[in-house]
């Protein structure tokens, strides 16, 4: 009869499946041994890592780009950009500025910046009664960060206090500290790739204020002027 065969090929597919079961509770996996993998299991394995190594790169590059932005804040830390590529030098000290700086010859204009080789910019230069001479230069194609730590064994240089919120730096020569008579510069980070630069040659009378004074006096006069 034909109605025991579907009874009999159940029993059969029961006793394949207890047989499974145990296998399994043994330490098998439906006929395969612990350690090997099943058809189509390594492939997915090698998918999964390799979308758990995406997200970590992703993650990673994230992290980078984050640190970047900070870092690069952090470099300049200037309240703004303050550029001088069309700024006029002789127009950043007025005549206020020079009450009481004994100025004995009118300002006179260079197309250059006096004192640096590769320097690019433009000068204004004040005449002392004296004999000293003061220059205030807009720098183009320099920052500060050139002299925070020069490489000339002969130039010093220190960060000084900040003039209108911007970095300032005092550079100076041929001894450990300033020598109150000899040539001082003041640079002050104005823009990123370009500076603010008072240079003031050596002092000739015992009147004068020490020329790292007088070349703070201006950078400070200068900078009121270009910052508002």
């Amino acid at each position: 009869m034909h109605h025991g065969t579907p009874v009999r090929r159940g029993r059969d597919a029961d006793a394949r499946g207890l047989s499974s079961v145990r296998e399994f509770a043994a330490g098998g996996r439906g006929g395969y041994p612990v350690g090997v993998g099943l058809p189509g299991e390594d492939d997915r394995v090698e998918a999964e890592v390799l979308r758990m190594i995406g997200r970590a790169l992703r993650v990673a590059a994230v992290l980078l780009v984050g640190l970047g932005v900070v870092s690069a804040c952090g470099s300049s830390d200037r309240p703004r950009e303050l550029s001088v590529s069309d700024v006029r030098p002789c127009d950043l000290i007025n005549s206020e500025s020079l009450q009481g700086m004994r100025i004995g010859q009118e300002s006179q204009k260079l197309d250059s910046v006096p004192g640096t080789m590769d320097a690019e910019g433009n000068t204004c230069f004040y005449g002392i009664t004296a004999g000293n001479t003061i220059y205030v230069s807009t720098i183009t194609n320099q920052g500060v960060d050139r002299w925070i730590d020069p490489s000339d064994e002969d130039v010093r240089s220190e960060e000084v206090s900040r003039i209108q919120g911007f970095r300032a730096v005092k550079v100076w020569f041929d001894s450990k500290r300033p020598d109150p008579d000899h040539k001082c510069w003041i640079y002050v980070d104005v823009a990123g790739g370009q500076s603010l630069r008072v240079r003031v040659e050596q002092s000739y009378s015992d009147e004068d204020p020490s020329t790292c004074t007088t070349a703070r006096r201006f950078a400070e006069a200068a900078m009121r002027t270009l910052a508002n």
